[in-house]
């Protein structure tokens, strides 16, 4: 697969991969790219292992020693019958070694993981070996490498965790696709997101529209997304995947307090810390918003959950609330369904399409200011700004409204956001008004106003 993005953790990983002797821990939610950084990331003479679940012990040694035999030029005399003879063999060469999806090494062998602890310390930390060890269940790779007492708890020196990719990097991907206009790429981003999975799932099919797309890849008796979130829910969290699957409905369908998403998840509002940590820092599926004007946000209780991810908020909002019709294969149902609320569904992601679009042009310093903090604002009585912008002139502060609209009335906007901003807590002289949107029928001079073309320039122009 072709690797689009990832100019930064490429670099870093090949880096990393020149230091030996090195363990390198590369890990993700399922489907971000996680192989294919690896593979473009490997030196030459790099040998790559896949941990196939579905294979015995014995099947997956013998697997590996033909690989080694192979790569290293090994004599046919040479057998691995055992984890410690496959490390030994590993630590005694100047090499890049990858193991893809090592988690799994615990469902296949009890000892794996133990011995590579053993070996690591004896023999690797003395060798010319990099080591990669990647994995996508979180829950697993929490257990081995990173909760005190783990077998290899801070033996890796550098530790990757790959996030989604930004809409800017996706649209080369979709011009690819042979989607080029900026205005359907942002409809295919607010569904399928920043993993690049999906896309390629859709190479080589004629897809003109986001219809065309979500009827390939979603809504087809051969649908290869038909089970992506709750294979996605396993393949993170494994046993244990039922309950973040519960908070996560939850959270889908408004419940944005813990007592709300312990209440409709029947998990004790005390223990759901560590699962919300887990969706929102390791496989990066939700996340907690404080209004950004809060002056302690670790201690305010206007906090809320909300749930980031595109494809998972498309699955809970069409899907989900609409089984019975997708089980029956009611397809069309289903794709009228979508059409007709789909720039409702616009919103959140043309945000977040905002949102990057502003920390661009600020990075390329084409605003009148300078950012210092971007959020969320919303007051307890309902009232809401899509951004506010702490600017890092003490004396200026910005507003931004963002409509999926293609034509917006900027003058109508205007009048909106002077009106909620008497309503933010602040105390900045001034007021700086900005308003992004599909299109505009006529821009008014009260506000900085952006549209569609203004966002294909700034976010990685094609």
């Amino acid at each position: 697969m072709k690797l689009y993005g990832r100019t930064e953790e490429l670099g870093l990983l090949s880096e990393a991969m020149q230091r030996k002797p090195n363990l390198v821990l590369v890990r993700g939610r399922r489907r971000v790219g996680k192989t294919t950084l690896i593979t473009h990331a490997m030196p030459p003479g790099g040998v790559y292992l896949y941990v196939d679940q579905k294979k015995t012990e014995a099947g997956l040694l013998e697997e590996f020693e033909t690989v080694l035999r192979r790569e290293l030029g090994l004599p046919d005399y040479v057998r691995i019958q055992d984890w410690g003879q496959l490390y030994d063999l590993m630590f005694s060469h100047d090499r890049t070694f990858a193991i893809d999806e090592f988690q799994r090494l615990r469902a296949v062998s009890q000892s794996a993981i133990m011995q590579l602890q053993n070996k690591w310390d004896t023999k690797g930390q003395g060798s010319k070996t990099c080591l990669v060890l990647s994995g996508s269940n979180v829950g697993m790779m929490k257990k081995i490498f990173i909760e005190a007492g783990a077998p290899l708890f801070r033996r890796a020196r550098h530790d990757l965790a790959l996030k989604p990719l930004s809409f800017g990097e996706c649209r080369r991907m979709m011009a690819d696709l042979g989607v080029s206009d900026v205005t359907e790429q942002a409809r295919l981003y607010a569904i399928f997101g920043g993993i690049p999975f999906y896309y390629a799932l859709l190479e080589g099919a004629r897809i003109g529209t986001w219809k065309d797309a979500l009827k390939e890849a979603v809504l087809n008796p051969l649908s290869p997304l038909k089970n992506e979130v709750r294979d996605t829910m396993v393949e993170s969290f494994g046993k244990d995947h039922p309950s973040y699957y519960a908070i996560i409905s939850a959270i889908a369908l408004g419940k944005t307090t813990k007592k709300e998403i312990a209440d409709f998840s029947g998990i004790k509002e005390s223990s759901l810390s560590p699962y919300l940590y887990d969706l929102e820092n390791l496989v990066d599926v939700i996340s907690y918003e404080v209004p950004v004007t809060e002056p302690k946000k670790w201690r305010t209780r206007r906090g809320r959950f909300v749930l980031k991810d595109n494809f998972f908020r498309f699955w809970f909002r069409y899907i989900f609330r609409n089984m019975s019709y997708f089980e029956e294969e009611e397809y069309g149902y289903l794709q009228d369904a979508v059409s007709e609320d789909m720039n409702s569904f616009m919103g959140p992601a043309f945000e977040a399409i905002s949102r990057e679009f502003l920390l661009v042009m600020d990075k390329q310093k084409k605003l009148p200011f300078k950012i210092s903090e971007i959020g969320r604002w919303w007051s307890r009585k309902g009232d809401e700004v899509d951004w506010v912008i702490k600017c890092q002139s003490t004396d200026t502060i910005a507003l931004v409204e963002c409509k999926w609209s293609e034509k917006a009335d900027s003058e109508k906007i205007l009048g909106e956001l002077m009106a909620r901003e008497k309503l933010v807590e602040h105390k900045r002289k001034k007021v700086v008004y900005v308003i992004i949107a599909r299109g505009f029928k006529s821009k008014t001079d009260g506000a900085l106003c952006f549209d569609m073309e203004d966002i294909s320039k700034s976010l990685g122009g094609l």
